[in-house]
């Protein structure tokens, strides 16, 4: 493959820091008051679960938010610990 493309592929992870930022800043808002491009695709509807008929809060949206990048930074954890061993 030519040394062209191979820049195009490539991202460092100065970017990835910064696009992870803005998802887990803007998530939490799309979520609350509008639809994420996932929920769009899959057809999922986050509600509130004392009343299904409307959305989460933002506060709610935010602690969502926060609950998924732990669960995930859990998981990856002990993924990598199962590798290494």
């Amino acid at each position: 493959m030519p040394d062209e493309y191979s820049n195009a592929i490539s991202i460092d992870a100065e970017t990835f820091v910064v696009n992870r930022e803005w998802l887990d800043i803007n998530e939490p808002f799309l979520t609350a008051y509008s639809i994420t491009l996932g929920q769009l695709i899959t057809g999922i509807r986050v509600r509130n679960l004392t009343e299904p008929s409307s959305k989460i809060s933002l506060s709610t949206a935010y602690c969502r938010c926060l609950a998924k990048v732990l669960l995930g930074g859990l998981s990856f954890s002990m993924r990598s610990s199962q590798v290494i061993q």
